[in-house]
């Protein structure tokens, strides 16, 4: 079995079995890595947050409409510019303390590479029925600083038969927005974070945190395609040992010998000579029977 190994078959073969799997082996790893839940982020003290010392969403979430990355979502951090007033809304369904709601939204235009674009602040939460009409808030003005969570935005899975008031969207979709808002986008949305230099004015609440909690539960999707590609590492192991076992068995010297030693005792052979026949007695003639011996 080692000479074979050691043909340039085989062990060209061998190499692209240790580098399969070795990547089968890597993105098993990296699928057990994504289904761990990530470590709970800092405590942050907002009482004492400063806006210079946090990363700028155009930094993270750049404008050109690409999503936010997944490990940036939760984060705190700063965007600076001014309020456009023509650009509110509402967003539905948003309940607070189990207080039904919703949440009052202002795009505050900032400076990108490419030029200006619109980032959706959640400026606070306030208090509505279901279906009742917009309500009207007031509204910021001018330069400002804005201190908040950045989010991804929600995915558009709204059934087409809900339809909201006037004012009133179901979700915070930048692919709704896209269709709402002309200018370009930062995507995702920030939500304001209550520290002692932002105020929601009379009629709104500031949220407590972030609208998406880490649960710490283990994604079980991420952890059945790790597996998976475990089992498929094994998989091409042994179908490797087995191909490279049976072309040992072909190719072995010994075996074949071994081979050519049943087939002379098998009794479906050829026959060897007549038994009946005494080998010392002169063939006959040709095309004529053996003579029979006749007992003395």
């Amino acid at each position: 079995m080692v000479r074979t190994l050691l043909t340039w078959r085989w062990a060209a073969l061998t190499l692209v079995l240790v580098a399969a799997v070795a990547g089968m082996v890597l993105l098993g790893r990296w699928q057990w890595e994504r289904s761990v839940p990530e470590a709970p982020r800092a405590a942050v003290d907002l009482a004492t947050v400063e806006a210079a010392s946090l990363p700028d969403v155009v930094a993270l979430a750049g404008t050109t409409g690409a999503a936010v990355p997944e490990t940036a979502a939760g984060d705190l951090v700063a965007a600076t510019g001014r309020w456009r007033t023509d650009r509110t809304l509402l967003v539905a369904d948003r309940d607070l303390d189990g207080r039904p709601g919703r949440w009052a939204v202002t795009a505050l235009e900032v400076q990108g590479p490419d030029g200006p674009a619109l980032l959706p602040v959640v400026r606070g939460w306030l208090p509505s029925p279901a279906g009742s009409p917009a309500q009207t808030v007031d509204e910021p003005a001018g330069a400002a600083t804005v201190v908040g969570w950045l989010q991804q935005s929600e995915p558009l899975d709204v059934p087409a038969e809900v339809v909201q008031p006037e004012g009133v969207v179901p979700l915070l979709a930048a692919a709704d927005l896209a269709n709402r808002w002309p200018e370009a986008l930062v995507p995702g949305f920030v939500v304001t974070a209550p520290t002692p230099s932002q105020a929601a004015g009379a009629d709104l609440e500031l949220l407590p945190g972030p609208p998406a909690e880490d649960t710490g539960a283990r994604d079980w999707r991420n952890l059945a395609y790790s597996a998976q590609w475990f089992v498929f590492a094994g998989f091409a192991v042994v179908l490797w040992w087995r191909m490279l076992r049976d072309d040992a068995a072909r190719t072995d010297p010994r075996r074949r010998d071994l081979a050519d030693l049943d087939d002379e005792t098998d009794p479906t052979g050829p026959p060897g000579p007549d038994a009946s026949t005494d080998p010392t007695d002169p063939p006959g003639p040709a095309g004529t029977a053996p003579r029979e011996r006749t007992p003395a």
